[in-house]
């Protein structure tokens, strides 16, 4: 993958636990993580405001590369 890349992790997330997604996070070489807290596995309906601010930056800065 050669974009940039935004990855939201819940903290909390049982379903798709944070320390399970690093061997992911390594293998991206453009990559931006982000874990919420308090969160859990419905970022988007548990923290909304915040999930909207990172990917608002994500799109901007990806658009000024």
């Amino acid at each position: 993958i050669h974009c940039p890349v935004q990855i939201l992790l819940g903290r909390q997330d049982i379903m798709a636990a944070p320390r399970q997604a690093h061997k992911l996070i390594q293998a991206i070489t453009n990559v931006q993580t982000h874990e919420l807290d308090p969160c859990g596995h419905m970022l988007m309906s548990e923290q909304p405001n915040p999930v909207l601010d990172i990917l608002i930056d994500g799109l901007a800065s990806a658009r000024n590369t």
